[in-house]
């Protein structure tokens, strides 16, 4: 993905993702939750393991290196109601350029022989 691709899902993104408040309790974020959050979609999108997100997107997105482990971090910590007000926006947005008709998301996930995890992706 070229660096423009990068920049144009960044803007889009930053436009579009609702700001996500700080917690009050513990040390501090670097970087705001909402810079965190654009960095693990990107990372998602590109199908890059967390270190690849590290190296190569958190100097675009952060400006500055960003660890492997913090972006784990908040992939599992990031809350519920944040999760499902990103879900209803992009949500939104799917539904005014797909329309009713054919607007489906639908995700499984479940365990094969070898008790790894499979998902299957329905848009």
């Amino acid at each position: 993905m070229s660096s423009e691709n990068i920049n144009l899902i960044l803007n889009y993104l930053r436009n579009k993702l609702p700001d996500i408040p700080k917690n009050k309790r513990g040390r501090p974020t670097k970087h705001s939750i909402k810079d965190y959050l654009i960095l693990i979609v990107i990372k998602e999108f590109r199908k890059a393991s967390l270190r690849a997100a590290e190296t190569e997107y958190s100097r675009i997105v952060c400006n500055s290196r960003v660890d492997h482990s913090v972006i784990h971090y908040w992939e599992k910590n990031i809350a519920r109601d944040v999760i499902e007000e990103i879900i209803r926006v992009f949500g939104s947005l799917l539904e005014e350029l797909l329309s009713y008709s054919i607007s489906i998301i639908d995700a499984t996930s479940f365990a094969n022989w070898y008790n790894e995890t499979m998902s299957f992706h329905c848009l």
